[in-house]
């Protein structure tokens, strides 16, 4: 559960570790809806390196009786000391180990699913954890480029009467007049 999210549900990465996965994400949000936390090993094997990669904001728990978001009246959740886990959590862990095996495990999978991935970071943390993992690190954080901001400037009121009464009278008119003198010339002819 995370208040500071505008639905409690979803997790909001509130920081990254230093690594190669998220070294150009700082600035960039990302999001979990209906995560869960991970416990990284606080001793893991002997060379293997864990590294939490995805944390949350210090307001946000670890909701342990999930009964009240069951319910169908949308029953309240809260924040118990005595069984839930304060934060800020880990969602998503990187693991290398000495021959050069890698692994990331992210506490939801709906972070990369279609409605989210090109929501915030998501899909670009998506991709940096998949690059990462195969040993692709040249292509990690090829961020898509920045979209140019295009305007439509309307012009004043006067040019758009004259454009107006040009397209909608004038060039009609042409035309007929110009009918009439082909028709007339014509006649004349023969």
């Amino acid at each position: 559960m995370d208040p500071s999210s505008p639905q409690p549900g979803i997790a909001l990465a509130a920081q990254y570790a230093r690594h190669p996965i998220t070294e150009r994400l700082q600035g960039w949000r990302t999001y979990f809806p209906l995560a869960r936390t991970l416990d990284a090993v606080e001793t893991p094997p002997q060379e293997v390196s864990l590294i939490p990669l995805v944390l949350t904001s210090s307001q946000a728990w670890g909701e342990t009786d999930l009964a009240p978001l069951r319910e169908e009246t949308g029953g309240d959740v809260a924040f118990d000391p005595e069984t839930d886990i304060a934060g800020p959590l880990v969602v998503a862990v990187a693991a290398e180990g000495p021959a050069g095996g890698r692994l990331v495990v992210t506490g939801d999978a709906d972070f990369v699913a279609n409605m989210y991935y090109g929501e915030l970071g998501n899909g670009l943390l998506a991709l940096n954890m998949v690059d990462w993992a195969a040993e692709q690190e040249d292509l990690i954080n090829i961020t898509p480029r920045t979209q140019i901001e295009r305007r439509l400037n309307i012009p004043s009121a006067v040019f758009l009467n004259i454009l107006t009464l040009t397209t909608v009278c004038l060039l009609p008119a042409g035309v007929v007049v110009l009918g009439v003198g082909v028709w007339a010339y014509r006649r004349m002819r023969g």
